[in-house]
């Protein structure tokens, strides 16, 4: 199960911290963060923007507010949060408890993540899904053709541009069109032949 932890802290307390100080509550987490990413545990996790640089949106009346600060004036503000993957509510508590630290007043509020079912693909998203792949093949057989040095630098940057595409489709589970799966091939060759 996925949960967030959400840091809650007296946002003044800690802007008057020097930068060092900062720095260095920040760095005794790190071991806490190094073994839940070596367990697969952290998903995601920053702290936040100070709540002078908020911006609050609403609806009245059928139309968008904007008011600049935050939705409400608490004592303690959001300061930043942590996705986890746990496998109870007890774990992920003994997770966020990794997170307080002594001299540093914060509260970590931990809420499991509700996980919607992900939507199935219309077919105007399958239709530039082909697109995207027909693209790709496209910079990938250019790019056979070019001199070597501007292959090279084309190669590098579009190869992994569409690396970083695919895995981004494969691992939300998403169907790769024929086009996607023949740019991946061109791409896998051209990157074979590259480190050769």
């Amino acid at each position: 199960m996925k949960y967030m932890i959400i840091t809650w802290l007296d946002e003044k307390a800690w802007l008057s911290l020097s930068e060092a100080e900062q720095q260095e509550a920040i760095a005794k987490c790190a071991p806490h963060v190094d073994q839940l990413v070596a367990a697969g545990q952290f998903l995601s996790g920053a702290p936040l923007r100070p709540t002078a640089e908020s911006v609050t949106v609403r609806l009245r009346a059928g139309k968008r507010v904007v008011t600049d600060g935050p939705f409400a004036e608490t004592r303690e503000q959001i300061g930043g949060y942590t996705l986890i993957e746990a496998k109870d509510r007890d774990e992920a508590l003994r997770i966020a408890s990794g997170f307080l630290l002594p001299g540093i007043s914060s509260i970590l509020e931990v809420r499991e993540v509700v996980e919607l079912a992900q939507p199935a693909t219309r077919p105007q998203s399958r239709k530039n899904a082909a697109r995207r792949g027909l693209k790709l093949a496209t910079i990938a057989l250019l790019t056979a053709s070019m001199g070597a040095s501007a292959r090279q630098a084309a190669e590098s940057s579009s190869l992994y541009r569409f690396f970083s595409y695919y895995d981004a489709v494969s691992s939300a589970g998403a169907q790769l069109s024929v086009w996607e799966r023949f740019a991946y091939s061109v791409a896998m060759t051209r990157a074979s032949v590259a480190m050769q």
